[in-house]
């Protein structure tokens, strides 16, 4: 690291070590923050007229889960894209970007 530009990394895996979730015991849906790339997910919805019944989750490596959201009657947009993270780190394998 000593002899690092500043702008790129010599250790490509530090990243994952350099970042600790907080708080620590605070469940993981209720951290300040995360080291993941969640906060990045992109998806698709699928509406009919009962509301939103499918979620296409673009994970952070590229992977594409499918979400099935038809128990949960959601009507909200918004709603979907607050959860987008969560969603990310319960059904996506990887949570970093490639």
């Amino acid at each position: 690291l000593v002899d690092s530009d500043g702008a790129a990394s010599p250790c490509s895996s530090c990243r994952y070590v350099s970042c600790v979730p907080f708080p620590p015991w605070a469940g993981e849906d209720n951290k300040w923050w995360y080291c993941d790339d969640c906060s990045r997910v992109t998806a698709d919805a699928k509406l009919d007229s009962s509301g939103y019944y499918s979620l296409s989750l673009t994970c952070p490596d590229g992977a594409i889960e499918e979400i099935d959201l038809s128990d949960q009657l959601v009507t909200d947009r918004q709603w979907i894209r607050r959860q987008l993270p969560t969603f990310c780190r319960k059904h996506c394998d990887n949570l970093f970007a490639s």
